[in-house]
């Protein structure tokens, strides 16, 4: 029993040693047909060509190879050169059109991490990005094509052959690294970032109205010209607009205000001064003939992947801005007409914001570790957050609308503007009565006025009536009602267009309308008779439309013939008074007319449609993104783009000339080929 046992474990490990075989010999096959691409990092002060470098460690060493300075460089790749203002929405987008390596851009994100003040990395520490305070990055380079050194005139310093030579590989890359500089790409170039510190409702409507810009959140990637950023001037004050700048030319200081800013990205070009070092290319040492190291990482796609770790911490930082801005400006952004429905948008906001604060701090501790130590874990992360990535800023459509219009500043509605487009002339003549006969026969006259206001989309629509009726009385000031005490003359003008929302300026685009369009509405009512089997002489309150304004008065008895009486009691709202002839000599009353009367301004009453949109929101159980949205899509091409030029600054082997190229690959074949352990292209980064 006990040999059957022991026989079934000999099978068992021969089986996976002869398993581990295959599998080792597959991945050295593969390996060896893998050649390490030129790996770019930012160019360092004091460094230069033949430097070593440990992709391990992230350190620079001595030269560990000699060289002919006699033979000329190697040129390969592409010159680079551009100038634009851009609107971002995240340090990300800033650090790649930067070109920051994956390192720098996290030692950015770390307040701990240890940079030099005058380069790009602090610059992009700096920004303050989010989707609402305009940040803009300006920038100018021109870059030369990156020059190598030949291959064929390089080799390894003779006391560095002979720690290879003695098997101290160890001791070997604790001295020279892994790789050596084996290309640099100069330049020139200027970088720049703008950000407002402080906006309101107003100047930011302002802003709005002068550049004519939708801000929403599908907007990304979007280019502007100087007008921009004579608009910001125009718009915002000086001291809240922050500016920062970092060139590696002498004699362009850094700018102290947004106009310097401007004026030195647009004479750039014309700024004396050098190239200096701009990228470093490095290359394994196997690419020289006869020499017997291990691979260095897969250096490329490791930064790649922790490139999607880095890239995500700073979208994560931009979206807890973006929600500390909506917090800290409410006013600005649309939840809502009721106050309750605001509340709730607020408070989801707030949860937002705790969601991105809390998965930043999560993802920040493990990118650390990761940026230590690359294990199999990180490799998981980074490919979880390749498609986290697009998904993170999406969130974005999960915060309010952003108003572009004032629909809630104080607007006025001019009451003597008004009246002049319901009275086309002077007089409102009130023709032939309407009830009983024509004469006022001297008694008491109650004038009743009313101005009715209607919005009509964009537009607000006005009409006056006014009512001369004859009031008899008894004794007791009580009305008589008898035959011929009932004359009655009433006038109703034709609606008629008084204000207009367009006419107003792309300030208030998105308003309409509330209620009767002013705030302040006198709500009125009437009783009428609704009998029922129990009591037939019931009464019931029903609704009158509401009025912007109103006057019911009543005259003396006998007013004055042909003379314009002022009457103001029971005046309400707009109308401050009625101004009516009341009675004419002769037998009949049919020449009464009325004048404009007195008025007073009304406060308009406006809504955003944004904010109607925004009563129909439900706080979402779960959080979820449109894949197929527009700013999904504006998304993408975006990260297109930034990956364009991450391909067009970067150098492959095969651009180099047919000679080098060859003779690189086969020095590292031939290295490989020599080794005794197998190479795996990944594995564990450790300090």
């Amino acid at each position: 029993m006990i040999h059957n046992r022991t026989q079934k474990v000999r099978f068992v490990v021969a089986f996976l040693s002869l398993t581990a075989l295959v599998i080792s010999l597959f991945a050295r096959e593969k390996a060896s047909a893998q050649f390490p691409e030129p790996f770019e990092i930012d160019a360092k002060t004091g460094i230069s060509y033949g430097f070593g470098y440990d992709t391990n460690r992230k350190s620079f060493f001595k030269k560990c190879v000699d060289y002919s300075d006699a033979q000329p460089k190697v040129k390969s790749g592409q010159p680079l050169t551009k100038s634009k203002f851009e609107l971002v929405t995240s340090t990300s987008e800033i650090t790649e059109k930067m070109g920051l390596s994956v390192e720098a851009s996290f030692s950015a994100l770390t307040p701990a991490g240890k940079i030099s003040a005058s380069n790009k990395t602090e610059l992009a520490r700096g920004a303050k990005t989010s989707k609402y305070n305009l940040s803009l990055l300006a920038y100018s380079y021109a870059y030369k094509i990156p020059e190598f050194i030949n291959i064929d005139s390089i080799s390894l310093k003779p006391e560095y052959k002979q720690l290879l030579d003695q098997g101290k590989k160890n001791e070997f890359k604790a001295t020279c690294g892994d790789t050596f500089v084996l290309g640099i790409r100069k330049g020139r170039e200027f970088y720049g970032t703008v950000y407002v510190d402080e906006q309101s409702m107003e100047n930011w409507s302002d802003f709005q109205n002068l550049t004519k810009v939708k801000w929403d959140a599908s907007s990304y990637d979007v280019e502007v010209g100087v007008d921009f950023t004579t608009a910001m001037k125009r718009a915002f004050r000086s001291s809240s607009i922050k500016v920062d700048a970092r060139s590696n030319v002498e004699g362009v200081e850094n700018p102290s205000n947004l106009e310097q800013l401007v004026k030195i990205h647009r004479d750039f070009n014309k700024y004396p001064g050098g190239d200096g070092d701009i990228k470093f290319y490095l290359i394994s040492y196997q690419a020289l003939n006869d020499v017997q190291v291990e691979d260095p990482l897969d250096i490329n796609r490791i930064e790649v992947l922790q490139g999607y770790l880095v890239t995500a911490l700073w979208d994560l930082k931009a979206l807890q801005e973006d929600a500390q801005f909506i917090l800290e400006h409410r006013d600005m952004f649309a939840m809502g007409s009721k106050k309750e429905k605001q509340t709730e948008r607020y408070n989801y906001v707030k949860q937002l914001q705790k969601r991105w604060k809390d998965e930043f701090w999560s993802l920040q501790t493990e990118t650390k570790k990761c940026m230590e130590v690359f294990s199999s874990k990180c490799e998981q992360l980074a490919n979880k957050y390749e498609n986290r990535n697009l998904e993170l800023l999406l969130e974005r459509e999960l915060l309010p609308a952003r108003y572009s219009s004032n629909c809630y500043k104080e607007e006025w509605l001019k009451g003597d503007d008004l009246l002049k487009e319901l009275f086309q002339t002077e007089r409102l003549e009130l023709g032939r009565h309407d009830m009983d006969d024509s004469e006022m026969d001297g008694n008491p006259v109650r004038v009743s006025s009313y101005l009715y206001l209607r919005p009509d989309g964009k537009e607000l629509k006005g009409r006056y009536e006014v009512n001369l009726e004859e009031w008899h009385t008894n004794n007791k000031g009580q009305r008589k009602d008898c035959k011929n005490c009932r004359t009655r003359f009433r006038k109703i003008t034709r609606d008629t267009v008084i204000h207009k929302l367009d006419q107003m300026g792309s300030d208030l685009t998105e308003c309409l309308y509330d209620g009767i369009g002013i705030q302040g509405p006198i709500h009125r009512e009437q009783k009428v008779l609704a009998p029922t089997p129990q009591n037939p002489f019931n009464l019931k309150t029903v609704p009158l439309p509401d009025v912007a304004g109103m006057t019911d008065a009543i005259s003396n008895k006998h007013p004055p013939h042909d003379t314009v009486v002022v009457l103001n009691s029971g005046a309400k709202g707009m109308l401050k008074s009625s101004r009516c002839v009341l009675d004419t000599k002769g037998g009949e009353d049919n020449k009464l007319y009325c004048e404009r009367p007195d008025t007073t301004n009304a406060k308009l009453a406006l809504l955003n449609a944004l904010d109607m949109e925004a009563d129909k929101w439900t706080t979402p159980r779960t959080v979820t993104v449109n894949l197929k949205s527009k700013a999904a899509a504006n998304l993408k091409v975006r990260n297109q783009k930034l990956l364009n030029l991450k391909q067009e600054r970067s150098v492959k082997l095969k651009s180099f000339p047919a000679p080098m190229q060859k003779k690189i690959k086969t020095n590292i074949t031939k290295s490989r080929q020599l080794m005794l352990k197998p190479v795996t292209p990944i594995k564990s980064i450790k300090k």
